[in-house]
């Protein structure tokens, strides 16, 4: 489990040292990033299936939609249109580990990343937020000071950034649990496949998209 950096660091590197200094670790965020770009890949997969001979218009609808979680909300509203309840149940289970995992995945492959001789062994995840919080005070700071006015002092355990330590097992339990929550999403397309073809190859377009809209009005309106 990734720890806070709680102790005084004699020095940190940021930018492309990270990588130099630490390749293989950076090599498992890479990894991890390929894995992610599976699961998005599976999706569109399933997606597209439930569409049946309507896959070529759905694939132009699901890349118009901006973010990840309006595509997740598409899925599960056409699943609940077109497969049986148990199928829908094993779906939001998978969906729902998948979201959840989103998180830890973002934190991995959008962080700003730090190395240091006092962790030899591990990248330091820098706190952004908390970079921005200081330099927001440090630019108020200079502005008022330039105006005559008050200064708000920083204490000396704001001036390094809140960072948290990331070994090889902590890159390696993320990577081992995206790709359990890939295999399963990958055994359950196969299963759910030849059912698909079966009953959803003549399903209209525009029925699923009535029914997905009607679903998000009533939700809104509630």
């Amino acid at each position: 489990m990734p720890q806070p950096v709680r102790q005084k660091l004699k020095g940190y590197s940021t930018g492309y040292r990270v990588v130099l200094d630490r390749r293989e670790l950076c090599t498992q965020i890479g990894v991890i990033t390929n894995m992610w770009s599976m699961i998005e890949h599976e999706l569109q997969l399933i997606y597209l299936r439930m569409l049946g001979r309507n896959a070529k218009a759905a694939r132009i609808i699901y890349n118009a939609v901006p973010s990840d979680p309006a595509r997740l909300q598409i899925v599960k509203r056409v699943a609940k249109e077109v497969l049986e309840p148990d199928d829908v149940a094993q779906l939001d289970k998978l969906l729902t580990a998948i979201s959840a995992r989103k998180k830890e995945r973002n934190l991995v492959v959008h962080g700003r990343w730090a190395t240091s001789a006092d962790f030899p062994d591990a990248l330091l995840l820098i706190d952004e937020q908390d970079v921005m919080e200081r330099e927001a005070q440090f630019i108020e700071n200079r502005a008022s000071d330039a105006d005559g006015g008050p200064v708000v002092a920083v204490p000396d355990d704001k001036m390094r950034p809140m960072m948290v330590a990331y070994t090889a097992k902590c890159l390696g339990d993320i990577q081992a649990r995206i790709v359990r929550d890939h295999s399963e999403l990958h055994r359950w397309s196969e299963h759910i496949e030849e059912k698909l073809i079966t009953k959803i190859s003549s399903r209209r377009l525009d029925e699923i998209l009535l029914a997905y809209f009607s679903g998000r009005e009533s939700t809104a309106a509630d």
